[in-house]
């Protein structure tokens, strides 16, 4: 690959983030996009390398497109293709604005012409030149991938992490989408301003295994717990929070079976009464445990799925959907910050009850 290759590689970190354009509308006049002046240079540095470069047939682009069956609107894996694809890849997106307004803005948000810059990076790069590993993230589902530092290889795809954010470094959790190992001069991302993903998350921990069996346990932090009455988890502004499950403990009499779980926030700083924090209960119990449950303590075996939600002590409860919902969030009110909440269920035969009540710092 020719040395001038590597002068348009070094666009990869001026466009790993926008703003790139924007669409403009005249009143009588088709709607336009407006590009920066950063991509409006690389347009033309991409024209003048097709120019400069004839060796590499890329005027041709459709033909070496064609007889490699790659599809830019379709493709997602780079790493099999060559530099001669990669670069017909990068002229088609160019040459295509010509007949489609919004064709570059389009590649630069979905981070196709970024990944395939970092693609050509990394097959120039020296084998010998120490290479890092960079989870590509996802906060919101089909919105852009934001690119971290990792230092677990255990991590892969579809795993859940968390991650630093903004200035406070606030804890997030979120989906690994794509792992790439990349130099650090040919990172995805300019690489001495990318964050390190602070751990793997193991994604829930499944309490009603272990709940017909009847004794203690302690969790650690995840991102939901699941139980024989449902799913619970946290969230913050929207957003999945980790969750922290200090104690879990079941028991059996004849005439119910209990739950008890204490739980808080695994961020030390989130109290369970700040506005934005909410308790879900993702009421879907597994049905088949319940109904033996219910008909050994005398019950016909479907009467678990009338749930009772209660509060007590001082700690307000106020419920933003129904009960009989699949899906309950509980919002917690008190005069004082609560860290850690008491949650007990009973299983009887005449049904499930529900109660949440403040846990004392001094039970700790």
């Amino acid at each position: 690959m020719c040395e001038e290759v590597k002068l348009l590689l070094a666009w990869k970190d001026k466009l790993a983030t926008g703003p790139w354009g924007e669409w403009c509308y005249r009143p009588g006049n088709l709607p336009y996009v407006k590009y920066s002046q950063t991509v409006e240079n690389f347009i033309r540095e991409v024209e003048l390398f097709v120019y400069d470069q004839p060796q590499l047939n890329l005027e041709n682009y459709q033909l070496i497109l064609s007889q490699a069956q790659v599809d830019v609107e379709t493709v997602t894996e780079l790493s099999n293709l060559s530099s001669q694809v990669l670069l017909a890849a990068l002229v088609r997106i160019i040459k295509r604005e010509e007949f489609s307004e919004g064709y570059i803005l389009r590649f630069l948000q979905n981070r196709l012409i970024v990944d395939i810059l970092v693609e050509l990076a990394q097959k120039l790069s020296s084998t010998t030149e120490k290479k890092y590993m960079f989870c590509q993230v996802e906060f919101i589902p089909d919105a852009p991938l934001y690119t971290y530092l990792c230092d677990d290889e255990t991590i892969k795809e579809g795993d859940e992490v968390v991650v630093p954010v903004g200035p406070a470094e606030e804890m997030h959790i979120v989906k690994v989408k794509k792992i790439i190992y990349a130099t650090a001069a040919n990172a995805p991302y300019p690489f001495e301003r990318c964050k390190k993903v602070i751990e793997k998350l193991e994604t829930r921990s499944d309490l009603a295994s272990v709940e017909k069996d009847i004794f203690t346990v302690t969790s650690q932090s995840v991102d939901a717990l699941d139980t024989l009455i449902g799913t619970f988890r946290l969230k913050k502004d929207d957003r999945p929070l980790a969750i922290e499950c200090l104690e879990a403990c079941f028991s059996k009499t004849n005439e119910n079976q209990r739950g008890t779980l204490i739980v808080k926030a695994a961020r030390p700083d989130v109290y369970l009464t700040d506005p934005e924090v909410y308790l879900c209960l993702d009421n879907t119990p597994k049905v088949q445990m319940l109904e033996k449950i219910t008909q050994s303590l005398g019950g016909i075996g479907n009467e678990w799925q009338k749930i009772e939600l209660r509060s007590v002590n001082d700690l307000e409860m106020q419920l933003e959907e129904e009960a009989e919902l699949a899906k309950v969030e509980l919002k917690f009110a008190s005069s004082h910050d609560v860290s850690a909440i008491w949650i007990d269920y009973f299983i009887t035969a005449d049904g499930i009850t529900v109660y949440f009540s403040e846990w004392e710092k001094n039970n700790e």
